[in-house]
């Protein structure tokens, strides 16, 4: 006779629709998160130094990208059906309607 041991617990991994589902919910208003490989990971807090480099950053290459590209701030982006973080800076490809239907992808 032999016995079966029971599964090991796992974490479950969110798919981007899990996680925006969660968003829709209202079960993530309480911190700033992010999707990353399938885990919610809370975000660290903004210090001033931090977000002024940003805006350094983004002021510096506003002139250097022009209209051939849009620069995001601190932006969703889909990196794949399991991230969806959002970094300091992105700079993607325009888009008719600036985004509003749709996060931009990293193709």
């Amino acid at each position: 006779m032999t016995r079966s041991t029971p599964a090991s617990p796992r974490p479950h991994r969110f798919t981007r629709q899990e996680y925006h589902r969660l968003a829709a919910s209202h079960l993530l208003t309480d911190e700033r998160v992010e999707l990353l490989d399938g885990v919610i990971i809370t975000m660290s807090p903004q210090n001033s130094p931090h977000v002024a480099t940003i805006h350094r950053l983004l002021f510096t290459l506003l002139p250097v990208v022009g209209d051939e590209a849009y620069i995001r701030v601190q932006a969703p982006i889909v990196l794949d059906d399991w991230s969806e973080p959002e970094p300091d800076i992105v700079i993607c490809q325009p888009d008719p309607t600036d985004y509003a239907q749709h996060h931009p992808r990293a193709d």
